[in-house]
């Protein structure tokens, strides 16, 4: 998995109405058809890569038809990254995935 952040660049500045259509669109592109293929907990060299203090779950989104790249998503606190966030559930018996200290 790359850690590597991209610099984030649209073309222009975005208005209030677009923003969510504009976000919505780049979601269902990098997303939609994909399959979780892995699911685990970063290891310790990304979350120091990150310059985190804790570890977030990971998973991994593959195309099936192969047509498109795998893609490695997990959460942050914030969008620039600060340290590893949690993931929310509509699940009864798992309503959150926790961050947890690294091992």
């Amino acid at each position: 998995m790359t850690t590597e952040q991209k610099p984030f660049k649209i073309g222009k500045a975005l208005n209030a109405d677009e923003i969510r259509p504009y976000w919505i669109n780049k979601a269902q592109h990098l997303l939609l058809g994909r399959v979780v293929k892995q699911v685990r907990y970063l290891v310790p060299e990304e979350i120091m890569d990150l310059g985190w203090d804790q570890c977030a779950i990971a998973l991994l989104l593959v195309d099936p038809e192969e047509k498109a790249d795998p893609v490695w998503l997990f959460p942050s606190s914030d969008e620039e990254g600060n340290d590893a966030g949690v993931l929310f559930t509509d699940s009864e018996d798992t309503p959150t995935i926790p961050k947890i200290p690294p091992s």
